[in-house]
């Protein structure tokens, strides 16, 4: 489930679609043609919300292929709308439609059960035709990315595959270890960690991460 990088194939894949990779294996996708927030910060009158989420809708509903919307009522440091319950409850009295206060998990199974009305897109995604890309964070801190790229293939490459080789001689497989170093390095891979553009004392949090992973 993403927003960014789409160009022209979607116009033709719709929102929900199957995205294959190279070796044949593949993935249920589903873009957000709205972004991630696409009804966050609902007005605090519930006809005034449902006005909105009406509009929503209508943009959703022309790049829906299973015939059903995400709608998404959170964003990026949003605290839960406690008026949403009232919302829904209102919007299903008065309309056709039918809205559900779900889980990203309960609409991937919808995806999942029309599966084979999905077509399929094999590809990276890295256009910009809908959202930007952002693509500056690329050069920012520099030394985030390079740390990053050492760490990580150091546990892939190293770590990971000689303590597998140990345990197949001896049985022994520091699993605790290796699972926190895993979790250290994975808490810097947020994007506003991993792309630099946060103030310099974070960054400097994540550099002792990184130290912490290659101490394990």
């Amino acid at each position: 489930i993403f927003a960014r990088g789409t160009g022209e194939e979607v116009e033709k894949l719709g929102s929900e679609f199957i995205w294959e990779a190279p070796d044949g294996s593949d993935v249920l996708a589903h873009w957000l043609p709205l972004s991630y927030g696409n009804i966050a910060w609902l007005p605090p009158d519930v006809e005034d919300a449902i006005s909105v989420i009406d509009g929503v809708l209508e943009q959703l509903q022309q790049r829906s292929v299973i015939n059903t919307c995400l709608l998404m009522n959170g964003s990026d440091h949003l605290e839960p709308q406690k008026h949403l319950p009232d919302v829904i409850k209102r919007y299903n009295k008065t309309h056709d439609g039918n809205l559900v206060l779900g889980t990203l998990p309960m609409f991937v199974e919808l995806m999942r059960e029309k599966r084979d009305q999905l077509k399929r897109f094999r590809g990276e995604f890295r256009r910009s035709k809908h959202q930007n890309l952002l693509s500056g964070v690329y050069s920012a801190r520099v030394y985030l990315k390079q740390s990053n790229e050492a760490t990580q293939r150091f546990i892939e490459r190293w770590v990971e595959p000689w303590n597998a080789c140990r345990w197949t001689l001896d049985g022994q497989y520091p699993l605790h270890e290796i699972r926190q170093a895993w979790k250290y390095l994975l808490k810097n891979h947020p994007h506003d960690d991993i792309c630099g553009c946060s103030i310099d004392e974070f960054h400097e949090d994540m550099m002792q991460r990184f130290r912490w992973t290659y101490e394990i």
